[in-house]
């Protein structure tokens, strides 16, 4: 079986890294790239055992860029972890080609497969887990046989330690592991054992202790630096973040939205599964409730508490591509544990037929051939998930993750202040940064965390990193204060010496203002804001950049490059709505259309234009974008109220200026009342 595994294990990762992306991803990607390739620090709690074998990864002697290496890394670990599912399915269904055909299901489902292909952090948590499941159920055979091996059992508390300590969801799957043990064996009669068995499980924590090595050779992007007990403590319990969840800031508090996240989960398991699948899990699980008791809440344990159950505690929002594309990475647990009831599916209908179908079979080799048929039909499962979900996983060409950081740096002048705020645009610029220094203009920027000037600590190293820039007393004030003050105070001290900007939120300075240049925001004195700066200079700035053509490419678009896409263009629309202001309708018109090239299902930019095309007197085109906004967004009764004033006032038709009127006035009161009557 270990040969199998092995070589299983060749084939997949054989097959993922073709689709590994060569370009940083999003959302925390770029931070894990840059903790593994410096050994330094990521965000809480600080992912020490994935910076440790990152490092390895970023360092081996081939022509790549440092985030292939390191999302190669995710294809290895999510390949290993197919092996050793194959390994745990052999063991609980008895059959090779039932395991087999189980591993390639989980290797080719889309979510899995993407995650092959770019880093995060829940790869090396599936593969500690899946490890640490495996030597459970091999405790358990053991003890069954009666031959019990008490190391297998210790073996699994240690993996599953390391795996808590990786990732506190881990701790998740506890009822699941606790039921296991007590329906086994009852360990926990005996001190003794307790104490061993919490004795490995703590040994989860030794690679915290390279986070002490790290903090001491001050890598640049360490997120904190290390110097009590109470930090590394603090570090490694999330303390500003909270347990089990991304961000306090993420927390949503209505039941209504709770439970829309367990509607999702499963409106996500059907599509990712297929319907075929999802059958199939159906009847594993009915199959496994039947025969294989034990099993089946051991499965159905893990799947409630690191799925529905997670979810609706953790209640992260869903209403854009970013917050679902950081929502579905921690259900990629959920379907290792899923996979399981597929796998005992098959293992009911293969006796299902064996019992009820080939003894009517007369001739025996017959019979053999039709079991090998069905055998050989299990394996178009995964050969449908496989051709459906090649070109949705593929990133082999993907380099938009590279580009937003590029182009961030391509909207800024040279030796400016740039202060990064938001996941996806502060990790990404940040890994362009540290891996293009030797660009002269990327060299001279100055990089900082907004959202991180709240942490004293960060504020003193970013004031060692650039001792060239101007910092107040206030700065070094250990105060508790959101970013935004202190990069209102160093926007102000150091504004006469060195171009500013910053990427969203600006704070209001006094005798300044803060223009829209290409992805970012320029502070400029009052005086010198002019119409033709802002021409200028948005012109000059978006022909340097790496994005540019924004047409469809012809790929699958997961939620993290459609996140991407979004922040391009919201700029577009904040540079046409400066540009309006300052009466330079055309040109605010080109970036009009490269919004609408860029994505052409939103209202914003087919609005504006209608606005632009109204206040020249060009009722037709005025209404024709009008009416594409409306159709995009029916709930907009402000809409419908500026297509009737331009029937009344533009195109003098009184009856259709009524009738839309009137239906804006009847979908404003449903609207308006719905609250009321939820009351």
């Amino acid at each position: 079986m270990l040969l199998i595994s092995l070589l299983l294990s060749f084939l997949v990762f054989g097959i993922y890294l073709s689709g590994v992306s060569p370009s940083v991803y999003g959302g925390d990607s770029g931070d894990i790239i840059l903790s593994a390739w410096f050994g330094g620090i990521a965000h809480a709690p600080g992912y020490p055992l994935n910076a440790i074998i990152g490092w390895f990864f970023t360092h081996l002697p081939y022509g790549a860029t440092i985030a292939y290496k390191v999302n190669a890394m995710a294809a290895f670990f999510m390949a290993i972890t197919t092996a050793i599912l194959f390994l745990i399915s052999q063991k609980l269904t008895k059959n090779t080609f039932i395991a087999l055909v189980t591993s390639l299901i989980f290797a080719f489902n889309p979510l899995v497969w993407l995650y092959a292909h770019v880093i995060e952090v829940f790869q090396l948590n599936l593969i500690l887990v899946a490890v640490s499941v495996y030597f459970l159920i091999n405790w358990r055979e053991t003890v069954l046989l009666k031959r019990a091996k008490i190391g297998f059992l210790y073996l699994a508390f240690l993996f599953w330690g390391f795996a808590v300590f990786h990732h506190q969801t881990s701790m998740l799957i506890a009822p699941a592991y606790f039921y296991l043990i007590l329906k086994t064996q009852n360990i926990f009669k005996k001190k003794e054992q307790i104490l061993k068995v919490a004795i490995y499980f703590c040994i989860g924590l030794l690679p915290y202790s390279f986070l002490l090595f790290a903090s001491w050779r001050s890598v640049p992007t360490n997120w904190v630096s290390i110097k009590s007990i109470n930090d590394l403590l603090g570090l490694i319990l999330r303390a500003d973040y909270g347990t089990f969840v991304a961000s306090g800031s993420l927390l949503g508090t209505d039941l209504k939205s709770r439970f829309s996240e367990i509607f999702y989960f499963f409106i996500l398991l059907k599509s990712d599964f297929k319907i075929i699948s999802t059958v199939l899990i159906l009847v594993g699980a009915s199959y496994a409730f039947v025969k294989e008791k034990t099993f089946f809440w051991f499965f159905f344990w893990a799947i409630f508490f690191t799925g529905p159950f997670f979810l609706f505690y953790a209640a992260f929002p869903i209403q854009n591509d970013f917050y679902q594309g950081l929502w579905e990475r921690f259900v990629l647990i959920t379907y290792f544990f899923v996979a399981f009831f597929i796998a005992y599916s098959f293992k009911f209908i293969l006796e299902f037929s064996r019992k009820r179908i080939t003894p009517f079979i007369l001739n025996k080799m017959i019979a053999k051939i039709f079991v090998y048929a069905l055998v050989a039909l299990f394996f178009t499962v995964p050969l449908n998930l496989f051709y459906s979900n090649y070109q949705k996983a593929d990133l082999s060409k993907f380099n938009l993750g590279d580009w937003l950081g590029f182009d961030i740096f391509a909207s800024a002048d040279d030796n400016s202040i740039i202060f990064l705020l938001g996941d996806t645009i502060t990790f990404n610029t940040e890994y362009i940064y540290y891996t293009n220094l030797a660009n002269n203009h990327v060299r001279s920027l100055k990089l900082i965390r907004g959202g991180s000037l709240g942490d004293l600590d960060y504020r003193k190293r970013v004031a060692n990193i650039y001792p060239m820039l101007k910092f107040p007393q206030a700065y070094y004030e250990n105060v508790k204060k959101e970013g935004i003050y202190f990069i209102k105070l160093l926007a102000e001290e150091n504004r006469g010496s060195f171009p500013v900007y910053i990427i969203d939120s600006p704070p209001h300075i006094d005798g300044y203002r803060w223009i829209n240049i290409g992805l970012l925001k320029k502070l400029v004195l009052e005086k010198d804001y002019t119409a033709e700066l802002a021409v200028r200079e948005n012109s000059q700035k978006f022909s340097a950049f790496k994005y540019n053509g924004f047409t469809e490419d012809g790929t699958y678009e997961q939620f993290i490059a459609s996140n991407i896409k979004n922040i391009y263009y919201v700029n577009f629309i904040e540079i046409s709505d400066e540009l309006i202001s300052l009466n330079e309708k055309e040109e605010a018109k080109h970036y009009l259309s490269l919004a609408l090239t860029l994505d052409s299902d939103k209202k914003n930019a087919y609005l504006r234009l209608g606005n632009i095309f109204a206040d020249n007197g060009n009722c037709d085109e005025s209404l024709s974008n009008y009416k594409k906004g409306q159709n995009l967004d029916k709930k907009d009764w402000r809409i419908l109220k500026v297509i009737a004033n331009v029937y009344k006032e533009c195109l003098k038709d009184e009856k259709l200026a009524k009738d839309y009127f009137d239906s804006a006035e009847i979908l404003r009161r449903q609207i308006e009342d719905k609250p009321l009557k939820n009351f």
